[in-house]
């Protein structure tokens, strides 16, 4: 099980525990859906393939591709996500909450919920035979649209708060 803690009040940068223990930062910039991973002191780049459409891509240091998703419909909250051959789906668990479930074609493997209506700070169950990186980028994708929704790129000032939108 993934937590995420948000780094700083105004931010959308988080530190990330595995079972308590810290795995990762993960960094977003300010301007566009890219940042930067670091996991267990290894970096990874996230990034969107184009400004305002494209794929989104996990590669590691040698620049080499480890996943990828692409939003199939620009107005619903969700991804085909490809991973080592796999399929799956990441998509809003109702069309007004904040909770995200992982699909395959046997049904849900995974969530990715905030732990409080107003809270940034967040858990992820994801399947465990993932690598921690790709569990990563699952719970990036899903906070990059937390944010969107949130219309600013910044956090009300409490360190783990969510300004939904009006």
């Amino acid at each position: 099980m993934l937590n995420a803690i948000p780094k700083q009040w105004f931010s959308w940068d988080f530190r990330i525990l595995d079972e308590g223990r810290d795995v990762a930062e993960m960094d977003l910039a300010f301007w566009r859906e890219k940042g930067a991973l670091s996991v267990e002191g290894i970096p990874y780049r996230v990034y969107r393939e184009g400004l305002a459409n494209g794929a989104f891509i996990l590669e590691n240091q040698g620049g080499q591709m480890l996943a990828k998703a692409e939003k199939p419909n620009a107005l619903r909250r969700s991804f085909l996500v490809e991973y080592e051959g796999r399929k799956l789906r990441l998509e809003a668990e109702s069309p007004f909450g904040r909770a995200f479930v992982l699909r395959d074609d046997q049904g849900v493997i995974g969530t990715v919920k905030p732990d409080s209506f107003l809270s940034r700070r967040t858990t992820a169950n994801l399947p465990e035979d993932f690598p921690l990186p790709v569990r990563i980028f699952l719970l990036w994708l899903v906070i990059i649209l937390w944010r969107r929704d949130n219309g600013t790129g910044n956090a009300a000032p409490d360190s783990g708060s969510f300004t939904p939108p009006a």
